[in-house]
């Protein structure tokens, strides 16, 4: 087991985790952060932005393992 840490980027916002969470390996932290993204997804749109950005730095402390993208744009036809 092991801590890692998820640095979320939303709209050019960084929020930095301090505190981490203990998973069983990088792939189980990896699985964590593409169950979240959309939540953190919908939150966004939810403020009435058009765009939205969003990228989470999975990290293990030290150094970046693997970074999660999403994204939404809206169009108006």
């Amino acid at each position: 087991m092991a801590r890692f840490y998820f640095h979320r980027h939303l709209n050019g916002h960084a929020v930095v985790d301090q505190k981490g969470v203990v998973l069983d390996d990088v792939g189980a932290a990896c699985g964590y952060e593409v169950r979240r993204m959309p939540g953190a997804l919908s939150r966004a749109l939810g403020q009435q932005r058009p765009d939205v950005h969003a990228a989470t730095e999975i990290s293990n402390g030290t150094k970046t393992l693997y970074i999660i993208r999403g994204k939404i744009m809206v169009e108006k036809r």
